[in-house]
């Protein structure tokens, strides 16, 4: 019963490795769509990232029911048995997988801490960049309404207009 836990265990160890591969991989493709200017792709792109990361949840709840189970044979009774609580009882063999899985994981969780830093970033800029040319917008518009100019006037025909006041 145990070896079977163990290896459903490891399955989902690597159900995860390659879920967050899937993750890193759509937060380049997030990064690609932040840089255009258009953002026509975006929307697509977090439905799928949220889904993705839905996905990661159910692994951990699977995860965790594994690492219980495996407690449970091995009767260890503990409330928050983790993974590095079960390995002295695992064969050389089994541990090293683990700490191999265990590593990739890390270190795909790292680089995606790393890629959605560089979105946030981006992003920033972008909402920065809409805010400016909000303000100026809403700024010539002011500008057209305190020269007597109705508000649909263009900036070109608010600069003919002061030219002539001034003639």
């Amino acid at each position: 019963m145990l070896e079977n836990h163990v290896h459903s265990l490891e399955q989902q160890m690597v159900k995860e490795f390659r879920v967050l591969q899937r993750l890193v991989e759509i937060t380049k493709e997030e990064r690609t769509a932040l840089d255009d200017p258009f953002v026509s792709n975006l929307m697509s792109i977090v439905e799928e990232k949220e889904s993705t990361i839905d996905e990661l949840v159910r692994l951990e709840d699977a995860f965790r029911m594994c690492v219980d189970q495996c407690a449970q044979d091995l009767e260890i009774s503990s409330p928050d048995v983790k993974l590095e609580h079960l390995l002295p009882h695992f064969d050389s063999s089994t541990v090293a997988k683990f700490d191999q899985l265990q590593n990739g994981i890390m270190m795909m969780l790292a680089e995606l801490k790393s890629q959605t830093t560089k979105n946030m970033a981006l992003a920033n800029i972008g909402l920065e960049r809409s805010q400016s040319l909000q303000s100026f917008l809403i700024d010539l518009l002011n500008n057209n309404v305190e020269n007597g100019l109705p508000p649909e006037y263009s900036h070109a025909e608010t600069v003919g207009w002061e030219l002539d006041q001034k003639v």
